[in-house]
């Protein structure tokens, strides 16, 4: 993770040109715990932990069978963020307009982007 933003919105930048887009509460758990963190609330306190990912390496991401989003790094640290059924919860930006945004009941958007 290179950067990170908590507001209304928690965005966790990383390099390669990704970047995801938190509107729904979310957890960040690691071997010593897990903490619940909701966008628009205690932004400092979001901020702060958002800001322990810096430097840390994903191993894996990817979506569960109701559309959550679960981002694993290399030193047993994960991000969940679970599926909404009235609002889009999050949103996975990349290169060339690559795009998926989990849908309202867990459906996931996909947009490939460029073919460039």
């Amino acid at each position: 993770m290179t950067t990170c933003d908590f507001d209304h919105l928690a965005v966790i930048r990383f390099s390669g040109g990704y970047e995801i887009g938190i509107e729904n509460d979310f957890q960040v758990s690691n071997p010593a715990g897990q903490v619940e963190l909701s966008p628009g609330v205690d932004p400092d306190r979001g901020r702060a932990v958002l800001a322990t990912l810096q430097g840390r390496t994903v191993e894996l991401a990817g979506t569960d069978e109701s559309g959550g989003l679960l981002v694993s790094f290399g030193d047993g640290t994960s991000v969940h963020v679970s599926s909404d059924e009235e609002y889009e919860s999050w949103t996975l930006a990349g290169p060339g307009g690559m795009k998926v945004v989990c849908m309202p009941g867990g459906e996931l958007a996909v947009c490939s982007g460029d073919e460039s």
